[in-house]
């Protein structure tokens, strides 16, 4: 297999499986999360300095716990589902490699902690930046495969 091709199809079930993942994982994190809206509220209602440092600390263990499920999920799900995250199996679409062989776990990796680095650190506008330019390039690839080196095919088509 020379190189996966891409078709306009592709693209945008490309982009809505990605959609179906971030709601996935919003929804997961916004779960996981319940607790620590509960300190807030705790801190809101009593302001004292023990009360806001131990709930600070408490907040940044939980804000790193759910990245790091978040890159779980983006990282090692897919390892054991044959590329595929819920969104690309529900678009029946996979993650391998250039020859169309399965990607390694540390692309799976990187591929993973680039798009949650970026996402966190641009307050989400990466992945709308993302969405553009997988809709607009010529092979419909976004900057967290380049980086991955990692392409996404039709797994009906076998692409």
């Amino acid at each position: 297999m020379d190189k996966p091709s891409a078709s306009k199809s592709l693209a945008s079930r490309r982009i809505a499986a990605a959609l179906l993942d971030f709601a996935l994982v919003v929804l997961l994190d916004l779960v996981l999360c319940l607790p620590s809206i509960a300190i807030l509220v705790n801190t809101m209602v009593d302001p004292s300095f023990s009360v806001v440092l131990s709930n600070s600390l408490i907040a940044f263990v939980t804000g790193a716990f759910i990245l790091g499920v978040d890159v779980l999920y983006l990282a090692i799900y897919p390892g054991y589902k044959h590329g595929q995250t819920l969104g690309l199996r529900f678009f029946d679409l996979a993650l391998c490699q250039q020859d169309g062989s399965p990607l390694s776990a540390r692309q799976y990796v990187v591929r993973a902690t680039v798009l949650v680095l970026l996402a966190f650190s641009t307050i989400g506008i990466s992945l709308i930046v993302e969405g553009i330019v997988v809709g607009l390039s010529r092979d419909h690839r976004s900057f967290t495969d380049a980086c991955s080196k990692a392409y996404i095919i039709d797994i009906n088509k076998g692409e």
